[in-house]
């Protein structure tokens, strides 16, 4: 191999690394390049090759140092946002739901991550694309967002029972790897379990019938103490997914995050039951129909006949 095409090896290395979001490796590569390319003083173009790498190396050592910090992201209107995921989203014909997966990695590239983020998580519902789709999260989370925030993110997949436990086992330790390159020191292994703030529970995934409808008590918010009645979304299991318009903001405000809730009533097309519930997560649906209402999910705890 002569000296030229060592050099392009090295380059396409680099760029491999960095590509997959291994700054420090990509900079120790491209260092090298330009210690190679330094003492050689035959090399056609030498010094406007050495500006070249040297303007790279800059760029990749800024970009290790913003990695230890969330950044702004810029602000990007809607429209162009919509033309990104278009211009740059792929898609396998093979694999549904790959185009959005696609069009959400351009948004990441781009800057724009809660958006991106959106996308990604409206993936989970596809079993071949859910566990790449949270990687991506995670990969490019740690550039906009704080460490915290990615272990919170986390920590609502092992309470979401899309996730298999080997998907939740893979995740935690790529948590870990994004960690540490951000030289986040702590060791986060111990969320690769089940989230230890989660109450047991005591209703199987089996022994829940098909709801249709659930009425609770709001524990707190300007309603505090009113008796809702919700349509359910979607159910797997024990899990249920609500959709609250963004004009029933009170009732949202009135359930928290990681609160139990007790004395719900469940109807069923063939029974009315009660029991209590774990409130998983909720958040604000960022895109499409739905814009502005919010998405909550919720664990069955335990049933009662009634």
């Amino acid at each position: 191999m002569n000296l030229a095409e060592k050099i392009r090896q090295m380059i396409r290395e680099a760029e491999l690394y960095r590509g997959q979001g291994l700054l420090n490796e990509a900079l120790d590569t491209y260092r090298k390049v330009e210690e190679l390319i330094s003492k050689n003083r035959k090399i056609k173009n030498r010094d406007s090759l050495l500006e070249k790498i040297s303007a790279r190396i800059e760029q990749l050592r800024t970009s290790a140092e913003n990695l230890k910090a969330p950044r702004n992201a810029p602000e990007v209107s809607e429209q162009t946002q919509e033309l990104i995921k278009e211009m740059f989203s792929f898609d396998d014909p093979g694999v549904k739901g790959s185009g959005s997966l696609g069009a959400a990695i351009s948004l990441a590239e781009f800057g724009q991550y809660t958006k991106a983020r959106e996308e990604f998580e409206a993936l989970f519902d596809y079993n071949d694309l859910r566990q790449e789709a949270a990687r991506n999260i995670l990969h490019y989370g740690i550039r906009f967002v704080s460490a915290g925030d990615l272990v919170r993110a986390y920590r609502q997949w092992q309470a979401d029972s899309r996730f298999t436990q080997k998907e939740l086992e893979e995740l935690g330790k790529e948590l870990q790897q994004v960690l540490n390159e951000a030289g986040v020191k702590e060791d986060f292994s111990a969320y690769e379990s089940e989230n230890p703030g989660e109450p047991d529970f005591e209703a199987e995934d089996d022994d829940i019938l098909d709801i249709s409808e659930i009425r609770l008590p709001l524990p707190g918010g300007p309603q505090k103490g009113e008796k809702v009645e919700l349509d359910i979304n979607f159910q797997t299991g024990r899990q249920i997914n609500l959709i609250i318009p963004k004009k029933q903001k009170d009732i949202i405000d009135g359930l928290e995050e990681g609160s139990s809730i007790e004395g719900v009533i469940f109807y069923s097309p063939v029974a009315i039951f009660s029991g209590s519930v774990y409130v998983v997560s909720k958040k604000e649906i960022g895109s499409g129909p739905k814009q502005g209402d919010y998405s909550m999910n919720l664990k069955i705890l335990r049933t009662d006949s009634k």
